[in-house]
């Protein structure tokens, strides 16, 4: 499996001037996002967590560590019919967000416990 690695180095993320360096793995989450023959409930798709539903469209989120989009788009056939499907990449903003919102919590967490 091929990954890119970010590497995020934010001077005063942790409080105090402390250098904080975080690593993601870009991608390291995927959805595929299904649309059905018919409308159903929410599939059940080992390795994968349903996030959203409308009508037979269906996402599922998944772990690339745990599985691969394949192995889900294989599962999703064998107990579903598909009338198409689309993979979606992790925005390189939203994993961005994360670790900043993720350090603000973190700060604010420390200050508080001083």
């Amino acid at each position: 499996m091929f990954y890119s690695l970010v590497v995020i180095i934010a001077s005063g993320v942790g409080g105090e001037g402390v250098v904080e360096v975080e690593t993601y793995w870009m991608g390291w989450r995927g959805t595929v996002v299904v649309d059905l023959e018919e409308a159903t409930g929410p599939l059940d798709v080992p390795g994968t967590t349903v996030t959203r539903t409308d009508g037979p469209r269906q996402w599922l989120r998944f772990r690339r560590s745990e599985t691969t989009a394949a192995q889900v788009i294989a599962r999703v056939a064998a107990t579903a019919r598909l009338r198409d499907l689309t993979i979606e990449e992790s925005a390189i903003e939203d994993i961005v967000r994360g670790i900043y919102e993720r350090s603000s919590q973190e700060a604010a967490a420390t200050s508080q416990a001083r």
